[in-house]
């Protein structure tokens, strides 16, 4: 077999580091859905305009139900690409 062979402390290391990885982020996108659900961006200091406001709300929208899907607050019925919003946060050539 070619290239690094794993050991099981490999595979416990990389197992955890992405599971704290992915609480981290469901963590960080509830608090930031709280702050962009009592906040209008397109206000100063923000003065963002009502597309791009409606892109980065709707995008925490998807990935919070995302996370309540998660944490299993929440089922989901049909079939959902979470990515339709957020991957415009990423810029072109991006997605």
């Amino acid at each position: 077999m070619i290239g690094p062979q794993l050991s099981s402390a490999d595979v416990n290391a990389a197992t955890a580091q992405i599971v704290r990885q992915l609480y981290s982020a469901f963590t960080n996108v509830e608090r930031f859905q709280q702050y962009l659900l009592a906040t209008n961006l397109q206000l100063p200091p923000y003065n963002m305009t009502s597309a791009d406001e409606s892109y980065i709300k709707s995008a925490f929208t998807d990935l919070d139900q995302l996370r309540t899907i998660f944490t299993g607050e929440q089922s989901l019925a049909a079939a959902k690409d979470f990515r339709t919003f957020a991957r415009h946060a990423l810029g072109t050539g991006l997605f």
